[in-house]
């Protein structure tokens, strides 16, 4: 897989020079509850942190996940799919493409109409539910 990411600078089309991706599973069921991900540019500096792994825990910990039970592993950014979800195989480290299932969207009910709010609606002059279709039966 080609790299997705691009940046100009000046007309120029920047590549990254690295690019690192660590994942924060739960080795009980091999989810994913956390993804790090970096990219050095050209003409950026390092930062000095080499310890990657220990960063991504940061992270998800700031992210409010109990790290302690959790454990970390590098991916390489060429075979994932950004628009999938994975888990890991917790015996085979194997990356696993899993459906997302899908939540449906909760419509709020319509709001019934209250003598206060039809009392509001007359005193502003504005027509009700109810003296719309009381004009209709007429």
């Amino acid at each position: 897989m080609k790299t997705l990411y691009k940046a100009f600078h000046r007309g120029e089309v920047l590549h990254p020079l690295s690019h690192e991706i660590c994942a924060i599973y739960d080795p009980r069921d091999g989810r994913i509850v956390h993804v790090h991900e970096t990219m050095r540019w050209p003409g950026s500096s390092d930062s000095g942190r080499h310890d990657f792994e220990a960063r991504s825990l940061e992270m998800a910990a700031e992210h409010g996940h109990e790290v302690s039970r959790l454990k970390t592993m590098r991916l390489d950014p060429a075979t994932l799919d950004p628009t999938k979800h994975y888990k890991l195989d917790p015996k085979s480290l194997r990356l696993i493409e899993i459906r997302r299932p899908i939540v449906p969207v909760r419509v709020p009910p319509k709001k019934k109409q209250t003598p206060a709010s039809k009392k509001r609606a007359a005193s502003t002059g504005r027509k009700t539910r109810s003296t719309k279709s009381a004009k209709r039966r007429r």
